[in-house]
């Protein structure tokens, strides 16, 4: 499960989440009963809540990645054509610089990975944090793309007009928009 999706929405949450389908490690806060316990020799719960709750703290602690620098333009470019509508830069003084609402979309059937999560159907997706995005090579929680262009250009259901305006955008636009997105 990804944590795009509507299952994880806390630190918690992801945290017995990633022990369990990472690493194979059971915990008594894992929320899907699917997933308290596992068929390996190791008695169930493999870790306690204390272990679960420390590894919480060590992640909530983390600095979010630092910007390289700013691109005024290109995040104008950003504003006007609507992306900020889901990718907000602030959503809480803890999320500085996120670039997301944090809430789930229809993302219309290219996003379709045929899988319901809870609330969230097959093209519903919580929408992805934008903050170190100069860091990854490829993109969507499945790494489905390896272009800016093409994952802009991918958005549909409610961000389907957005990723029109991307498109009809004069080449000019698009590098500086590309360029704002290198800076986080």
């Amino acid at each position: 499960m990804s944590p795009f999706k509507s299952h994880t929405h806390n630190l918690q949450d992801f945290s017995a989440s990633a022990l369990v389908l990472e690493m194979g490690i059971t915990s008594p806060l894992q929320r899907d009963p699917r997933f308290k316990t596992d068929k390996d020799a190791v008695p169930d719960p493999e870790v306690n809540q204390i272990t679960v709750m420390d590894l919480v703290a060590f992640v909530a602690g983390l600095a979010p990645p630092r910007r390289a620098g700013s691109h005024p333009e290109g995040e104008a470019v950003f504003q006007r054509i609507g992306c900020a509508t889901c990718h907000r830069a602030d959503t809480s003084a803890d999320a500085k610089g996120a670039y997301t609402d944090l809430c789930v979309h229809d993302m219309g059937p290219k996003f379709d990975d045929a899988i319901v999560d809870f609330l969230a159907g097959p093209t519903e997706w919580r929408t992805a944090p934008l903050w170190g995005l100069r860091f990854r090579k490829a993109y969507f929680h499945d790494d489905r793309t390896t272009s800016i262009d093409e994952a802009i250009e991918m958005h549909g259901g409610e961000s389907a007009a957005s990723a029109k305006r991307y498109a009809d955008l004069p080449a000019a636009d698009k590098d500086k928009l590309k360029a704002f997105l290198k800076t986080l």
